[in-house]
């Protein structure tokens, strides 16, 4: 049989293959039930979220989890700590930043630039507070962003092909679009949206000029090995009305698309979340694939819609992180999981929707391996 890598490569490219790709995202999983900690060490005041986890398994790499679960690898950072893009202040960049934490455990950055200073903080690994808060923040991230500078890791890219071996193919994710930067990142939602209200032109301003911040960073990716590449968008119709995405995303995504696909490249997008007013919109990009599409009972779409509104497109993931869990039936994972193979055949690379959390069974794994080796791709 072939290696994943080559499985990968050839559902890409359109071809049929003999098994689908198995490649489950488990980091948020393995941190949380410290997987990285051999038992004899573990703290009894730990808690064990998922009681499945073989004994055998602490104490393991996230690369040797793979192994013994016969999973592939989909990202060399959250999985391998390799990292291929990096971005940094540029020697001699007018920014100076400082850190401090709360006694919450809040963690809060403050850069301060010539032409003002912006605040963010972030708590559990997510910001609670962002740095453009009026307009005028708007000019001192700029004046940050423009002392950034995006780049390649051959070191790390290297590395990274060598361990994975024909476990997968060295890809990552990297900057955001304009848009869902000023969403996620720079504004946050509500003050992007009341942004855009208020004061659209210096919002769009700032989207072009993040755009043509981008512009650099694209000459790196098309020139870069790095052959699959992920926008991680994180879209959510929660967060992206279909006007904005009609407005702000399709025509920026449609034009680096092409940048990449000129450079012999295929690219992804990660949408998750509630997406039934969105997936009509997908015809419309020219990715080659959607990661992290989820279905009901987690995300408010069918495994039957999903497929509509993807046509062609590869879909990456597309098992609830749910049916992981004990409230559900195993047999609805595997029902889903099959339904999944029949439906998108050699267009499917199969994982979970979005991350495995730390409550989920891994014990079900079993499960999902059983189908992939039983039922045949078309």
């Amino acid at each position: 049989m072939l290696s994943p890598r080559e499985r990968i490569l050839k559902i890409y490219q359109g071809e049929r293959v003999e098994q689908v790709v198995w490649q489950p995202r488990i980091r948020y999983w393995y941190s949380g039930n410290n997987v990285n900690v051999p038992l004899a060490r573990h703290d009894r005041l730990w808690t064990r979220h998922d009681p499945t986890i073989p004994d055998n398994f602490f104490g393991m790499d996230m690369l040797e989890v793979h192994d013994e679960l016969g999973a592939s690898i989909r990202y060399c950072a959250e999985s391998l700590g390799i990292s291929l893009f990096n971005v940094m202040m540029k020697k001699g960049a007018k920014v100076k930043s400082r850190g401090y934490g709360e006694d919450d455990g809040t963690q809060v950055l403050v850069q301060e630039t010539p032409v003002g200073s912006v605040t963010e903080k972030h708590k559990g690994g997510y910001p609670v507070e962002h740095p453009v808060k009026h307009v005028e923040d708007l000019e001192v991230m700029k004046h940050i962003i423009s002392g950034q500078e995006f780049s390649f890791n051959p070191y790390g890219f290297d590395l990274a092909e060598e361990v994975l071996e024909g476990r997968g193919i060295a890809q990552a994710y990297y900057h955001r679009s304009p848009f869902m930067s000023c969403v996620l990142s720079y504004l946050g939602f509500e003050t992007t949206i009341i942004f855009l209200r208020r004061h659209k032109q210096k919002t769009e301003e700032f989207m072009r000029f993040l755009s043509e911040w981008d512009d650099k960073m694209y000459e790196t990716l098309v020139d870069c090995p790095v052959k699959i590449l992920n926008f991680g968008e994180n879209i959510d119709g929660n967060l992206v009305s279909p006007r904005y995405y009609r407005d702000y995303c399709i025509p920026y995504y449609n034009r680096r698309i092409k940048q990449l696909h000129d450079a012999g490249k295929y690219c992804h997008i990660h949408m998750d979340g509630e997406l039934k007013d969105l997936l009509p919109l997908v015809k419309d990009t020219h990715f080659d694939g959607v990661e992290a599409a989820t279905p009901e009972p987690q995300g408010d779409v069918t495994v039957d819609e999903i497929k509509e509104g993807l046509g062609d497109k590869v879909l990456l993931d597309g098992i609830p992180a749910t049916l992981f869990m004990k409230e559900f039936p195993e047999g609805r994972l595997e029902d889903t999981t099959r339904r999944l193979i029949d439906l998108f055949g050699s267009r499917l690379i199969l994982g979970v929707s979005d991350e495995l959390p730390p409550n989920a069974r891994i014990a079900r794994f079993k499960t999902v391996s059983k189908v992939v080796e039983q039922l045949k791709p078309r």
